[in-house]
This record gives structure tokens, C-alpha cells and sequence, in this order.
């Protein structure tokens, strides 16, 4: 990146697969791998079950319904 362009300059942002190629970025990104499989392997093995819902939006859905 250069000095004049911003970290969230929108070429950047469009970009930003190819910032991980840095070095800096590339270790953030192996870091919080890291972090997250050992949150993992520490609530499987406190036989815990993750739960995956459906994000929850604000916006009607397509049918018009109320859920709520």
C-alpha cells in the first residue's frame, strides 16, 4: 500500500484479498485462525453444540409476513 493511499480507500477495500499477501496482514489473519480453532476444540471438548440460526433482519420478508 502506499503512503498516499488510506487503508479503507475503495480501490483498497475492493481489494482486499491481495492485502493479505503482506506480511502484517497475512499474521493478523493466521492469528485469529488460531484463536478461533482453539475456541473450538475448548467447547467441543466441553461437549458443547454450536447452533447456526438465520440472522435475523429488520426488513420484511419477501411474503410479506409478520412473524412477530
Amino acid at each position: 500500500m502506499s503512503t498516499s493511499q488510506s487503508m479503507w480507500d475503495p480501490t483498497m477495500l475492493d481489494n482486499w484479498h491481495l492485502r493479505l499477501r503482506g506480511e502484517k496482514a497475512s499474521a493478523v489473519v493466521k492469528v485469529r485462525a488460531a484463536v478461533e480453532l482453539a475456541f473450538h476444540v475448548a467447547f467441543k471438548e466441553m461437549r458443547f453444540t454450536k447452533v447456526s440460526p438465520p440472522a435475523l433482519v429488520q426488513a420484511p420478508s419477501r411474503g410479506r409476513c409478520n412473524a412477530f
